[in-house]
């Protein structure tokens, strides 16, 4: 069965009507040739999980749900924080960090920070989706939150914000320290949760992209740990990952026309099997679906009505572009509903989310988009709205 990664990672508005919020809870149920397509691929590592980025309509999965150490597919969280972070507004890339002896004490993949000494954020960012650099990690961490534990509390509440409910955060490196101890632990589909919120910061995929750059005039050269990035058409991220507890793991995305898919295999047996899998992963996802366009941000779709406004309704368009994913065998042929939030009443902002775009085929709902008003609607004066309502009242008297 193809369905929703999990509801939670993407509910963007607590104003939906209970129906668009239900859009998330359904799954799509796949035809009995796409069961057996996907039957047959061979995943070795032990879990594994396929998405569309843009709906997370899961088309592949093995065994998604087990708790495994992550390594340094940790960092996918890092990341998303620091974004979030420079979305707010909170850090610059131009900022200057003064490295911890915390940070420059990690181990494993490094780029060798001394204690005191500085490096910009971009550089670190760079060092991170690069080369994976344990110390870069923990740097940005302590830039974001002022402590290594205070970072680790926030990726652990994130987590849980996002859905990502099997996922326990002990570093922001995925390192094992100290010889043993506690670990970082998440499942294959809380990884593809994470990474599709981390998506939500285009600007990440111009760090996650680079084959090879440099810190501190090229000591060190920074080679990127993902080499699908070079060979494979469309990646552009995401994480690798290993440690002996972990094995070889790999987040991947890449992006073809319209459709983007995220890929996360955990504990391959080695390197090789780790890319052998995501490129059978990702080639099932290009071969079998397509993205279908169904509306622009900023489209206007129609007009919301507004109860005790100036204007008796507003216009509305989608919050963001909206696409629904189809296998190449389905027809295109798809039902689209406007779903109003509940009484809508005046004053309605710019911007405030009234509704949701509904698509439907054959009875299935196969994704929503938040709708929010193009312009702003002020309260009517009372004398208009009495007038209003006795016009409207003598039109049902004598209708």
């Amino acid at each position: 069965m193809i369905g929703r990664i999990r509801n939670a990672a993407f509910s963007t508005s607590a104003k939906w009507t209970a129906l668009a919020v239900t859009v998330l809870c359904i799954a799509t149920v796949c035809s009995a040739a796409h069961v057996s397509c996907a039957a047959t691929l061979d995943i070795s590592a032990p879990s594994a999980i396929l998405v569309e980025a843009h709906t997370g309509k899961v088309l592949f999965e093995k065994d998604a749900d087990t708790q495994r150490p992550p390594a340094s597919m940790t960092k996918i969280m890092t990341l998303l924080l620091v974004m979030e972070a420079l979305d707010r507004g909170q850090i610059s890339t131009d900022d200057v960090v003064t490295a911890s002896e915390n940070a420059a004490r990690m181990g494993g993949t490094q780029i060798w920070l001394a204690a005191g000494e500085q490096m910009t954020v971009d550089d670190l960012l760079k060092s991170v989706a690069i080369a994976s650099a344990n110390d870069a990690a923990v740097a940005l961490g302590e830039h974001v939150s002022g402590a290594e534990e205070v970072f680790v509390g926030l990726m652990n509440k994130r987590a849980v914000e996002l859905g990502a409910t099997n996922t326990v955060f002990v570093n922001p490196t995925g390192l094992l320290r100290g010889g043993g101890g506690p670990e970082n632990l998440t499942t294959a589909r809380d990884l593809a949760i994470m990474s599709l919120e981390l998506l939500n910061y285009p600007r990440v995929l111009d760090y996650t992209s680079i084959w090879i750059d440099q810190v501190r005039g090229g000591n060190p050269v920074l080679n990127n740990t993902n080499r699908f990035v070079r060979y494979y058409e469309g990646c552009d991220g995401l994480k690798t990952g290993y440690i002996e507890s972990s094995k070889h793991c790999l987040t991947a995305t890449a992006k073809r026309g319209d459709l983007r898919l995220v890929s996360v295999v955990m504990g391959a047996a080695t390197s090789d099997a780790r890319y052998d899998d995501t490129r059978k992963l990702l080639d099932y996802g290009f071969a079998n679906y397509q993205a279908v366009p169904i509306a622009k941000a900023g489209q206007v779709l129609g007009a919301a009505p507004v109860s005790k406004g100036e204007l008796e309704t507003v216009p509305v368009s989608p919050r963001s572009d909206f696409a629904i994913v189809l296998q190449k065998s389905e027809s295109r042929d798809v039902q689209q509903e406007l779903v109003w939030t509940e009484r809508l009443t005046a004053p309605i902002a710019e911007g405030q989310v009234v509704g949701s775009l509904v698509v439907s085929k054959d009875g299935q709902v196969l994704g929503s988009v938040d709708l929010v008003a193009t312009e702003a609607v002020k309260r009517g004066h009372p004398v208009k709205l009495f007038f209003r309502s006795v016009r409207k009242l003598f039109g049902m008297v004598f209708r």
